[in-house]
């Protein structure tokens, strides 16, 4: 019924029992002995269509009824709606004009407030005052007071001194000067403690003002500093408007100036095929014209069968190895992808960085890997697609390329694929720089050595010259006491002696090892400053030593290799020195005679770019070249007697091939190697000797950890 589009659910229903009708007709003329009670049944959905056709049609005129109330009611409603949002509109033009009207009607108060306060302030003075006034006038009155009493008394005391007595008269007027003098401290006590005293109705209504004063400037005081900072924000925002807008005024200008306008790139639209590169209008917009040339290149070229490189440094265009689960997160793509020909110095600095975020990268994330490391960096630094993994196949095809010549190089691709653990890398920055602490204390013992000498030497020369001036000084005086006064003869400049020349050149070399020489006359010290750690210097025997404690097993020619390289190293340091001490006669053989010395700091300086010195790139070559050799001797002890050329041990012969080559190295650490080339759980649940590993799989699996020789064999010693 749905397929034949039946408009209505009652017609459909409808259908549904005549259809069931002329079923029962179609039984009924099959089954003749069943026919009544069939006609029986016939006749009774016969009656049930007439009762649903006749409540149709009377129920259609009411669902017209219906149809028509709903369209009244629903234009009904958009009219309340219309009227509602006018009325709504002019509703928030009202309040916002009340809110207009209470923002004035708050800074108004805010000025009376304020004229209050100041009106206040002025009453409060000129209450003051008034009551100073006042004062004044009663102590003025009471002195009048007391002269007229005065003057009252001294008039009858006038026309009584005939007849009064001059004791009695001394006694009154000292009691009176007596009476005085306490009348006056009275009233001193008074003015002082009283004189600002105020009544009690006043001082209670300035202090319910004063409250209401203060808790109005309190939240004056707090609305005034939101609108300080909202002020301040806005006015760096709008700094910040000015600064762009400005930056943007001038490189349109100069845009507009040098720069060619932007091709038309939707006519290469047909001729890359956009249906199968994504997008072209995200490909167009999020591109510079650079990279917008170098994205269709790109994809013109992908078509195409790849070239090789003319000059043999690898392909020019690389083939990408999918976007399968198993290939390593920054190899991920497909197609051909233009080889950039990363350059050793590009490929060494973007090692370094990549080691040198490393450590912060793994502690925010523990399982990742430095194949994802290296994704995040490129995708971080160009955009996601085609120009990303681009660069990831030049990376990797440059680490492919220069692994053979440098050790760092080949150290970080095994890490890359994750054949080697990251964890080699740090042990051998920790050996750097244990050998660089023990080469700098070395340094720091010599200069302090050498700067005592040259204190000493440097004393005993002074006292000699000082010597020499006193004497000179006493022969100069029994010549000038013994002639007759005369002009005073130019002299010419006497040549020093050969003993004072060859001295004076000894100390200045000294000098030059040990530090800068201070000398301050004949009463003065005579001090030599200790050199600066970028100034510490070493000889060959001392760098040696020290090679030999940070390594213990490497044998002479390996540290005569590192020591040659040293000497290279800091050859301009040495030639240096050699000039200065060219000048001196005396010294100069001796100083030839002694060893090279060697600027610390210099073996061991890397650039910000990844480049190292030839010391420890010497270094990192000798550890690759003698880790090979410990596995290759393990490896060819396992071959040696097996004679079936099967290439399979169990754990017994693999252990008695270690003792073999590394007789020296402790139970915990073989068990250790054990457990790592049979991919044990632990060095207690080793398989038994019925499990056999090849011998290529347990070499690369103790390869990829930091498992080192910790002796040599007896052979070997005896050999050298």
């Amino acid at each position: 019924l749905k397929l034949m589009c039946v408009p209505d659910e009652v017609e459909r229903a409808l259908l549904k029992v005549r259809v069931y009708r002329e079923a029962y007709e179609i039984l009924m003329n099959e089954f003749t002995r069943y026919r009544p009670l069939l006609a029986d049944v016939i006749a009774a959905y016969d009656e049930a269509l007439e009762l649903q056709d006749a409540q149709i049609r009377f129920l259609r005129p009411l669902k017209r009824s219906i149809a028509a109330v709903e369209d009244g009611c629903k234009q009904h409603v958009l009219r309340i709606q219309e009227e509602e949002k006018s009325t709504i509109t002019a509703l928030r033009m009202k309040i916002k004009e009340l809110e207009d009207k209470i923002e004035a009607s708050n800074e108004e108060k805010a000025d009376w407030r304020a004229q209050v306060k100041k009106l206040s302030d002025e009453l409060a003075l000129a209450y003051k005052d008034y009551r100073e006034i006042t004062d004044q006038k009663n102590i003025l009155a009471a002195e009048m007071n007391d002269m007229f009493f005065k003057q009252q008394d001294m008039a009858k005391s006038q026309s009584k001194e005939e007849k009064a007595d001059p004791v009695m008269l001394t006694m009154v007027a000292e009691q009176l000067r007596r009476d005085l003098q306490a009348s006056k401290k009275k009233l001193v006590e008074t003015i002082a403690d009283y004189g600002d005293v105020v009544p009690r109705k006043d001082f209670d209504k300035l202090s319910k003002t004063s409250k209401k004063l203060e808790k109005e400037l309190k939240s004056l005081k707090h609305s005034h500093s939101k609108l300080k900072e909202e002020h301040s924000v806005l006015q760096e925002e709008l700094f910040e408007a000015y600064t762009q807008r400005d930056l943007l005024g001038n490189e349109w200008q100069l845009m507009n100036r040098t720069h060619t306008p932007r091709p038309n790139w939707d006519l290469f639209r047909e001729i890359v095929h956009p249906e199968e590169h994504g997008d072209w209008n995200s490909i167009r917009d999020l591109r510079t014209s650079i990279e917008m040339a170098e994205t269709v290149s790109s994809i013109i070229k992908s078509d195409s069968v790849p070239l090789v490189n003319e000059t043999n440094q690898g392909p020019r265009m690389l083939t990408g190895k999918g976007e399968g689960a198993l290939v390593p997160p920054h190899l991920r793509a497909e197609g051909y992808l233009r080889n950039r020909f990363i350059r050793r110095d590009e490929l060494l600095e973007l090692i370094h960085l990549l080691w040198w975020t490393w450590p912060d990268a793994k502690a925010k994330k523990k399982t990742l890997s430095m194949s994802q490391h290296l994704y995040n960096h490129l995708e971080k630094k160009y955009a996601v697609g085609l120009l990303c993994k681009t660069y990831a196949y030049s990376f990797d095809d440059a680490c492919h390329r220069y692994s053979k010549e440098d050790a760092h190089i080949d150290l970080f691709l095994s890490v890359l694929k994750k054949e080697v653990d990251d964890s080699i890398y740090f042990k051998q920055l920790e050996a750097f720089e244990r050998l660089k602490e023990l080469l700098l204390e070395a340094g720091a013992n010599a200069a302090a050595a050498e700067r005592e000498a040259a204190e000493a030497t440097a004393a005993a020369q002074q006292e000699a010259e000082d010597s020499a001036e006193d004497a000179q000084g006493e022969a100069r005086a029994e010549t000038h006491d013994s002639e007759p006064p005369a002009e005073p003869p130019v002299e010419d400049a006497a040549p020093e002696s050969p003993m004072k020349t060859e001295s004076v050149a000894a100390l200045s070399r000294t000098v030059s090892k040990a530090g800068k020489l201070s000398m301050t006359g004949r009463s003065g010290a005579i001090q030599v400053s200790a050199p600066h750690e970028d100034e510490l210097m070493v000889n060959i025997s001392t760098l040696s030593e020290c090679l030999s404690k940070v390594y213990p097993l490497k044998n002479d020619s390996s540290i005569d290799e590192l020591c040659d390289s040293a000497i290279e190293e800091c050859r301009a340091e040495t030639s240096s020195e050699a000039e200065d001490a060219a000048g001196s006669t005396a010294g100069t053989e001796e100083e030839d005679k002694e060893e090279p010395r060697i600027l610390v700091t210099q073996l061991f300086e890397q650039t910000d770019r990844g480049y190292e010195s030839d010391f420890i790139r010497q270094l990192r070559q000798q550890e690759r070249q003698e880790k090979l050799d410990y596995f290759a001797e393990i490896r060819t002890e396992l071959e040696r007697d097996d004679s079936e050329e099967t290439r399979e041990s169990n754990v017994h012969q693999l252990r008695q091939a270690i003792q073999a080559v590394d007789p020296a190295k402790m139970e915990i650490e073989v068990n250790k190697a054990l457990a790592i080339a049979f991919a044990a759980a632990s060095a207690q649940s080793l398989p038994s000797d019925d499990v056999t590993c090849t011998h290529k799989v347990m070499i690369e699996r103790l390869k990829a950890k930091d498992i080192r020789r910790t002796s040599r064999r007896l052979l070997s010693l005896i050999q050298d």
